[in-house]
């Protein structure tokens, strides 16, 4: 016997009728092949037993707002026929929804996609998602008239569970997530790279969580080319040229939310987190004058002083002899040094790590366990945003009161930027607070802007003085020829005891020295991201879309062998004295960029620069110093900034020369 199986009505919610709308309505072609599928005709099959064939007329089932149904939304005199075959036909075009305007224009004929939207198009005809949704609450609501199953009876709206409803929405936020990840890939597909970044932020997780983030940017602009794809919104460059296009005085790029993950306050900015331009510059004004060392006569005094403290630390404690070893940890003692250093310029009080020989508030510590956690949140600037604004910050972030750690950092900095003001009166005094404070910073910037100088100045020039030395130890005829030139100034009454400043800039050997340990090393590594302009940017015939998220690599900048030649990985010293002239220049100018360019460059260069142009004379001056292992010189990760440890060497007064 013949089986006649009759498909159920739409379902009277009107919610559900607008959703069907708008899928089928995409084109008139796909409204007609949608409404011929889900008002077919009866099927028959032979089962041998009949079922009931109640009247399924389509005007019966369709809710009050169906387009179709005279005085629906779209009733407009002309549907007088009650097929609901030509109803659907004569409904005209609505507004295209966005999600199938964005399959339509973007995915194209996606297999997947078309599946997911094909199942909650049609869920009777090919169930999908909304339809199994639908069948499964029917069977579960058995004692209700409407069931959503084959030769069922609908009677009445049968609402859909929690669970179901809830499992509707996690599927639609897959389904939206997934064209949002496809509309992301086809927006920057003109651009290679790793085939996991075109898709996900993980490859940019993973890069910072190996601890060799600088070598994996180095390794991916050198297979992909200089401009190249890292995350589905992010490139990253090692083309010098785009860099300075990004950064110059009067570009359009801005910094990028990526920035605003290194506030050391919660919503409180610096001069690296502000993302607003005036707001950046005008404190970068209020700042120069100290940074400078215009408004700090006794800033090469404290760097003499501090230097000195330390080579006293290491003839009384780290010279070895013939009958005993002591080692000293430079990668340690360096730090120690720039730490004691910036506290003594910043606010005239050196934390004193150098003669007690240890890290005395946990700084180190601190910023070697929290700098990983930092940089990778840095790549989600919406989570940090949130949590920031939610106030978890406040419980997460160390706090001033603490004894140690980057808190004790920030209680000191307090400390020392309240002591200038007594009685609501400021106390001038001649270093870089007194002179960021007559410029007219408030309290609470200063606070900010000194944690941000001990945590910048003494990571970066420690980073320059423990790679310079390794390079040199491990190159013994660079070392030697370093060391003639010290010696002979000495002996030429050339370099006094200590060395000037401008002596030191006079020394063309010590000075190539720096500037290839520079190229080589530039002290910081994160991306550093700006985000191009919104009406977007064409370099060198590539389109840049605005909004476009886009870092930069200046370790592969240092290893261009375009401009530094085919040895462009080897630490010669001697390519800046021996090359042309103008090729110099163009040396010049790339490496400077490790200490940043145009607005966004480095205000404590005149600093580093001298501690850098003092430090290699007076140790070379008065100690020999070696390797302890040479297989593994030292530890050194790179996340953002170079965490470096364990760098022993054995220390000897010299013998010869003019050492004392």
């Amino acid at each position: 016997m013949q089986r006649t199986v009759v498909r159920p009505a739409l379902r009277r919610s009107s919610h559900i009728a607008k959703t069907t709308t708008r899928f089928a309505s995409t084109s008139h072609a796909r409204a007609s092949s949608f409404s011929s599928t889900i008002n077919s005709p009866a099927v028959t099959e032979n089962t041998g037993r009949p079922v009931s064939t109640k009247s399924t007329a389509a005007s019966q089932a369709l809710p009050e707002a169906y387009p179709g149904k005279p005085g629906g939304l779209f009733d407009n005199g002309q549907l007088e026929s009650e097929d609901p075959v030509k109803k659907m036909e004569a409904i005209p075009n609505p507004r295209p929804h966005y999600v199938s305007d964005w399959v339509h224009n973007m995915v194209g004929q996606s297999n997947m996609l078309q599946g997911i939207l094909y199942g909650i198009q049609n869920p009777d005809d090919k169930p999908g998602l909304l339809g199994k949704l639908k069948e499964n609450s029917g069977k579960r609501k058995g004692k209700q008239k409407d069931k959503w199953e084959y030769g069922g009876e609908s009677d009445g709206d049968v609402p859909l569970s929690l669970s179901s409803k809830l499992a509707l929405g996690v599927a639609l936020l897959v389904l939206i997530s997934t064209i949002n990840r496809i509309r992301a890939y086809r927006r920057l597909s003109h651009i290679p790279g790793p085939t996991l970044a075109k898709w996900s932020r993980y490859w940019m997780v993973k890069s910072n969580g190996s601890g060799r983030m600088h070598e994996v940017f180095h390794e991916t602009t050198t297979r992909y080319g200089s401009l190249c794809r890292i995350g589905p919104n992010h490139l990253i460059t090692s083309d010098a040229d785009l860099l300075r296009r990004m950064q110059a005085p009067r570009s359009k790029y801005r910094r990028a939310p990526w920035y605003g993950t290194f506030r050391f306050k919660p919503r409180a900015d610096n001069i690296i987190t502000y993302i607003d331009e005036d707001k950046h510059d005008e404190l970068r004004k209020k700042m120069s004058a100290g940074y400078g060392g215009k408004e700090v006569p006794e800033l090469e005094d404290r760097i003499d002083r501090q230097l000195q403290i330390w080579i006293d630390k290491i003839r009384t404690t780290y010279i070895s002899t013939a009958t005993e070893f002591k080692p000293m940890d430079l990668a340690r003692k360096a730090q120690f040094w720039a730490l004691d250093v910036i506290s003594d310029v910043a606010f005239n009080s050196a934390f004193g790590d150098v003669p007690e020989d240890k890290d005395k508030f946990d700084y180190i510590k601190t910023t070697e366990d929290g700098i990983s956690a930092i940089t990778m949140l840095s790549i989600f600037p919406q989570m940090h945003r949130w949590i920031e604004q939610s106030r978890l910050i406040d419980m997460l972030l160390p706090s001033a009161k603490d004894k140690t750690g980057f808190g004790r950092i920030s209680g000191i900095a307090q400390e020392r930027v309240r002591e200038r003001f007594v009685d609501g009166k400021l106390q001038d005094k001649k270093d870089m607070l007194g002179s960021f404070l007559r410029h007219g910073l408030s309290q609470t910037e200063a606070e900010s802007e000194t944690v941000l100088q001990i945590m910048a100045g003494s990571d970066t020039s420690a980073t320059i003085i423990r790679a310079a030395f390794l390079n040199m130890l491990t190159s013994p005829s660079i070392l030697a020829k370093l060391r003639s030139e010290i010696d002979q100034g000495i002996a030429n009454g050339k370099i006094s005891s200590p060395i000037k400043d401008w002596e030191a800039r006079k020394l063309p050997y010590l000075q190539a020295v720096i500037k290839e340990t520079l190229r080589l090393w530039p002290p910081v590594q994160g991306l550093l991201l700006k985000v191009v302009p919104p009406e977007g940017d064409t370099f060198k015939g590539i389109f840049l879309p605005g909004g476009t998220f886009i870092g930069q690599s200046t370790w592969a900048m240092g290893r261009d062998v375009g401009i530094y030649g085919y040895d462009a990985a080897l630490f010669r010293p001697s390519r800046w004295l021996d090359s042309a002239p103008e090729q110099i220049a163009i040396m010049d100018k790339q490496a400077d960029l490790g200490f940043g360019y145009g607005r966004f460059s480095c205000l404590g260069k005149p600093v580093a620069q001298m501690e850098l142009n003092k430090v290699f004379v007076e140790i070379l001056r008065y100690f020999e110093l070696e390797i302890v292992y040479p297989d593994k010189p030292w530890d050194c990760e790179g996340r953002g900034v170079f965490l470096m440890k364990n760098f022993w060497v054995r220390v000897t007064e010299r013998v010869s020369g003019t050492g004392r």
